[in-house]
């Protein structure tokens, strides 16, 4: 789910192919108004600088009135609706989402496995998060037959198998998210 690819209109467009588009909750669709500004400038500048200006870009905060607004878009036009947090935003605005109608909730970081504790963030306790929540979660990304089975004993509706945290991050910023999964 990275929202250069994955609009509501795309997530709209796949669902009526039979696939799942899955949008990015964090990403520029629920920080700015129409952020296919934000995203035409991205593309038209230089490959050196489109980084930096998207790390930019990202600090401007999530807003949980478009996060509903992009939901209910992709809800309107009668196609599974999913959306995506990473595990150290989830608790913030995982009832937005729900309350929201999301019909499948993704949670996605770079590494999510059992076998990494976070010294900076308070993990998520994944296996309670998965049993008190209505909706089929899907977790990852993570990288080992031990780590997915782990999350599939947890809970997980699904796992996502690798890993990766979209271009304007790298693995070494993102190694610290981490799951509770007691």
């Amino acid at each position: 789910p990275m929202d250069s690819v994955v609009s509501p209109e795309t997530a709209i467009a796949i669902g009526k192919l039979g696939g799942l588009g899955v949008l990015n909750l964090e990403g520029l669709w629920t920080r700015y108004e129409n952020p296919k500004i934000q995203l035409g400038e991205i593309s038209s500048i230089p490959a050196d600088q489109a980084t930096a200006r998207m790390q930019e870009l990202y600090k401007a905060p999530i807003r949980p009135e478009l996060i509903k607004e992009r939901l209910a878009e992709i809800r309107s036009a009668g196609v599974t609706v999913a959306g995506a947090l990473s595990p150290q935003r989830t608790a913030d605005f995982y009832k937005t989402v729900v309350d929201a109608g999301v019909d499948l909730f993704v949670i996605r970081g770079t590494t999510v496995s059992a076998e990494h504790v976070s010294t900076k963030v308070e993990p998520l306790n994944l296996k309670k998060f998965i049993y008190e929540l209505d909706v089929p979660v899907v977790v990852g990304g993570c990288a080992t037959t031990a780590s997915a089975l782990h999350l599939m004993r947890a809970g997980a509706a699904g796992v996502l198998v690798g890993f990766g945290g979209g271009a304007a991050h790298t693995t070494l910023a993102l190694r610290d998210l981490d799951i509770d999964h007691d």
